[in-house]
């Protein structure tokens, strides 16, 4: 295989993006299966602005300085980016309205972004699905 042929920024932000969706869904099925656990506090999962912000920055980077090997004995690698360090975060939603049992789970709101979810994902799956049939096209020539 091509070294670094499926770690180029966009295949690593589609990883980060899919493994931040995948997270995001278990927390909601988390918080869907306690709809009715009287004091539960729904969790969220927010990632979006860390990848956007470690995308920008590491655009404005110079990517100059990478390491380059010149010798079959080299160690291949790169300079870790900021794009290395973004993770999903769970986190209590505190802006939601309690029941009188002190659970706060929205069994609509999970839902619909539940949904949302499920949508940005399967498009983020098409996205790398899109991208693999080209390479397959130019490896086979179009055939």
């Amino acid at each position: 295989m091509i070294p670094g042929l499926f770690n180029d920024v966009t295949y690593r932000a589609i990883r980060i993006a899919l493994n931040g969706l995948s997270a995001r869904q278990e927390t909601i099925a988390n918080n869907l299966a306690n709809v009715d656990t009287p004091e539960f506090r729904a969790s969220q999962v927010t990632f979006e602005s860390n990848l956007r912000q470690a995308l920008a920055s590491d655009e404005r980077r110079s990517f100059a300085t990478r390491l380059v090997t010149t010798n079959a004995k080299h160690i291949p690698g790169a300079l870790a980016t900021n794009l290395d360090r973004v993770q999903p975060a769970v986190t209590q939603a505190h802006n939601t309205a309690l029941r009188n049992d002190g659970n706060d789970v929205d069994i609509d709101q999970q839902m619909a972004d539940l949904a949302e979810t499920q949508i940005r994902y399967y498009s983020l799956i098409n996205t790398v699905n899109s991208r693999l049939h080209g390479l397959r096209s130019a490896i086979t020539e179009g055939r």
